[in-house]
């Protein structure tokens, strides 16, 4: 039995390939939205800081555009010591394998802060979430 393609064959296989194509991009387009419609401050990082992706709110705080944002560190957009800090928190989560969860205060502004491993595989920590929501009025 041959397994030859015809071209209608190769048509209808390109065209169903383009509908999930789009599929998938109305997907990404809703996500987008409903992430940037939060006010929590969200970023997904790699275990070494590199930044994924984030919503609006995180972009409006450190004043930057997502194209000079997404692959830069983390690390270097807060002080020294904040950063040192939550970046303590991210390696106790790779240990741990678990979410933490924290208060801390950066320029007066207090933040309940979620750090969350996203796992590849059964065990391994590919990427981390974290989500930080202004608490300082309840202060």
């Amino acid at each position: 039995m041959s397994a030859k393609m015809t071209e209608d064959d190769l048509l209808n296989k390109i065209r169903l390939l383009d509908n999930e194509n789009r599929s998938l991009i109305k997907q990404q387009e809703s996500t987008r939205s409903f992430l940037n419609a939060l006010t929590d401050t969200i970023i997904l990082i790699r275990p070494d800081g590199t930044i994924i992706d984030s919503n609006q709110a995180i972009l409006d705080q450190f004043e930057v555009t997502r194209e000079k944002f997404v692959g830069s560190c983390i690390w270097d957009y807060y002080p020294p010591g904040i950063a040192q800090f939550r970046k303590s928190r991210v390696e106790r989560v790779l240990q741990a394998g678990q979410a933490i969860r924290f208060e801390d205060e950066q320029e007066g502004t207090w933040y309940d802060t979620i750090i969350s491993p996203l796992f590849e595989g059964a065990k391994d920590v590919a990427r981390i979430a974290i989500i930080s929501h202004d608490i300082t009025g309840h202060k």
